[in-house]
């Protein structure tokens, strides 16, 4: 176990943590109280074994990452106050009269793993879970840019959309805004107008600063200011179409012209 490094030698801690949690709970689902751990060299060198990928602890049933580790636990207590761990081989399968029969998995099978929203640029392996248009999709097979679908034969549906919920309570009322302005048509010197109104005139429009009776905005030094400018001068529109004829004109005044000179011959 010397060799071991550290990274596995922590490994090996939490194994045993984990299986004496194993055996305590096996032990109280037979009605047997839990006592104080087992002696630490049998377990510490079942453990070397499995961490080391060695299968010469293993039951032998099935794929040798989901082989059972089967071992019998003895309920008699040492003279130091500890209980004995015997992992069985695959010539023994029965524990002997004052032992309880224990087993964990050697090794778990693959897990999915979460990686959020989907995206084109991701690479995304077998077991890879994302979120898509509402659902949650598992990869089936490694893939990029491959949107996830039920044509798509590289995901599968993992989770569907939930139903709506129900329509939550009505918030508290929101802060008063601010105030608005008013349009008070074109400006009259009869007319009281108040802060924000806003007018027209002088072919430009003007907002209120303060309340006012008689001061024209486009001469005003106070109390209005410019709101939207004048526009510039627009083009010369096209020449309109002929008008009709007009009426005929009053006669003018008669003239009567001079006979013309006689020819020498008269």
């Amino acid at each position: 176990m010397n060799d071991i490094p550290p990274a596995q030698e922590a490994i090996t801690a939490d194994v045993r943590v984990l299986i004496e949690a194993e055996v305590r709970r096996a032990l109280a689902a037979r009605g047997r109280p839990a006592r104080r751990p087992w002696g630490a060299v049998i377990v510490a060198m079942a453990l070397c074994a499995t961490l080391l990928g060695t299968n010469a602890f293993a039951s032998g049933a099935g794929p040798a990452s989901l082989a059972r580790v089967n071992a019998c636990y003895s309920t008699t207590a040492s003279s130091t106050g500890e209980h004995a761990l015997f992992l069985l081989t695959g010539a023994q399968s029965n524990c002997a009269r004052g032992e309880a029969a224990v087993s964990w998995n050697q090794q778990g099978t693959d897990g999915v793993t979460w990686k959020g929203q989907w995206a084109t640029s991701v690479q995304y392996n077998e077991n890879d879970i994302v979120y898509d248009g509402g659902s949650e999709w598992i990869a089936t097979a490694p893939n990029t840019a491959s949107a996830p679908s039920n044509l798509n034969q590289n995901w599968g549906l993992f989770l569907p959309p939930g139903p709506a919920g129900p329509v939550g309570p009505t918030g508290p009322q929101g802060d008063q805004g601010p105030t608005g302005l008013t349009w008070r048509g074109p400006w009259s010197s009869g007319l009281t107008y108040a802060t924000h109104d806003v007018v027209l005139d002088n072919n430009a429009e003007w907002i209120a600063t303060a309340s006012s009776t008689g001061v024209e905005p486009s001469t005003a030094t106070s109390g209005w200011s410019l709101f939207v400018p004048q526009g510039p001068q627009g083009l010369q529109g096209p020449a309109g179409p002929m008008g009709p004829q007009g009426p005929a004109g009053p006669a003018g005044p008669s003239f009567i012209f001079p006979p013309p000179p006689c020819p020498p011959i008269c």
